[in-house]
């Protein structure tokens, strides 16, 4: 029995990702634990175990975007944290969720960015984040201007590579994974 073409196409469109709660441990572990870094809400380190900073930073982010608060990495957190990337190179909508306004001690460069999908043509503070972090490793020289160009493209390329990923020249989570070891 053939699958129906629509459904065909939304089953490849569907990233399988696995469920994660306190105890959990792995690669997808570590890709949630630097995102919640990149975002501001996790200050220890990427270990790939599932342990109450985790979970806790899962809870705080989780109730900033309007899910339950559970702790739990499940589909709606991970679309919260990776929201499927358009094929254009167009940066990311901006949400409809209002942003917590800064407190008073908190300054710019700590506030949470957002953690897109990055590529040639797209902007913005992450692509600034990227940049520093590249050039903090030596791989980029160019202007921290958050605009992601031919340097940065080229840039991010010489690091996949040196990090043993498909040198694609895309920030993606194993990417980002890599950049914030």
């Amino acid at each position: 029995m053939a699958i129906a073409p629509v459904a065909a196409a939304e089953i490849a469109q569907a990233p399988i990702r696995p469920t994660l709660r306190l105890g959990s441990t792995g690669s997808a572990v570590s890709e949630i634990q630097a995102m919640l870094i990149l975002l501001g809400y996790l200050e220890a380190p990427v270990d790939g175990r599932y342990q109450e900073p985790t979970e806790e930073a899962v809870k705080t982010f989780q109730a900033d975007v309007g899910l339950t608060d559970d702790g739990i990495v499940g589909p709606a957190t991970w679309e919260k944290l990776l929201p499927n990337p358009s094929t254009e190179f167009t940066p990311p909508a901006v949400p409809e969720t209002p942003v917590a306004e800064a407190t008073p001690d908190e300054t710019e460069e700590d506030a949470p960015i957002e953690l897109p999908i990055l590529r040639k043509g797209m902007t913005g503070p992450a692509v600034t984040r990227v940049q520093e972090t590249l050039s903090a490793r030596g791989f980029y020289n160019g202007a921290i201007d958050g605009i992601f160009g031919p340097g940065t493209e080229a840039a991010v390329k010489a690091f996949q590579s040196s990090a043993q990923l498909a040198a694609d020249g895309v920030v993606g989570p194993a990417t980002w994974g890599a950049l914030l070891q």
